[in-house]
């Protein structure tokens, strides 16, 4: 319990203390310095991913970096264990990722507006209308440049167990014509949902080599997700 008050309490005040870095984010797009507002960008989310997972603190090893593509049009596919899945792909992965996110989390004070710059999707899954609109922008923001990561699960799976990967999840890699790289995500429920408490331990992280989309068949496309759930299951 000491943990999680510890970590609720310096995450906050982590949040409000920065709070004015936001401003030159905003300034930088205003002004369409895009190099410098992604670099900033990555500047700010980066170190808040690393202070989350030190502050917890998670002993995070990396495998496969070597796997990680230089730059393209890029859809990370990871299984979903933990909330703390967010902020470990981003202390590990160098680039500014968006994340497909409940639309609730549109109204969290100071964090929405980070995700908006980090071109986040809030879908509302209660109308398809919207949720396509989402799913839409996601496409035309990987065609322009931006990474984004897809948990196909749909949920947390709270354990090395993973679930079913929903049908149409990477839709958005398909019809973008994305570079598909798998994320093997073990042990970080031990940080949190083991519990339901913030609990120190060990994560592990690796990288599988990337998956071209683009020139693909029909029926390849159609096993994709299959190959990709067994590629991704055989690291836990």
């Amino acid at each position: 319990m000491m943990y999680s008050l510890f970590f609720y309490f310096k995450f906050w005040l982590f949040m409000i203390i920065t709070l004015p870095m936001i401003l030159p984010l905003w300034l930088l797009r205003l002004g369409g310095f895009r190099k410098l507002h992604d670099r900033y960008l990555l500047w700010g989310t980066s170190g808040w991913a690393r202070f989350v997972m030190h502050t917890t603190p998670a002993d995070i090893t990396v495998k496969g970096m070597d796997n990680l593509p230089s730059g393209g049009n890029l859809v990370f596919v990871a299984n979903h264990q933990s909330a703390y899945d967010i902020p470990l792909i981003m202390a590990v992965i160098p680039r500014n990722l968006g994340f497909i996110a409940k639309k609730e989390l549109q109204f969290l004070p100071i964090v929405s507006g980070w995700m908006r710059a980090m071109k986040c999707i809030f879908i509302d899954r209660s109308s398809p209308r919207k949720a396509r609109t989402g799913i839409d922008t996601a496409i035309a923001n990987l065609r322009n440049g931006h990474s984004m990561v897809v948990f196909p699960e749909g949920t947390r799976s709270r354990s090395n167990r993973m679930g079913e990967f929903h049908r149409g999840s990477l839709q958005i890699a398909y019809r973008a014509g994305s570079t598909i790289v798998p994320l093997t995500i073990r042990d970080s429920y031990r940080l949190r949902e083991e519990h339901d408490q913030i609990t120190p331990g060990a994560v592990e992280l690796t990288i599988h080599p990337p998956v071209e989309t683009a020139g693909m068949t029909r029926q390849e496309l159609q096993g994709l997700s299959g190959k990709l759930s067994r590629q991704i299951a055989g690291a836990l």
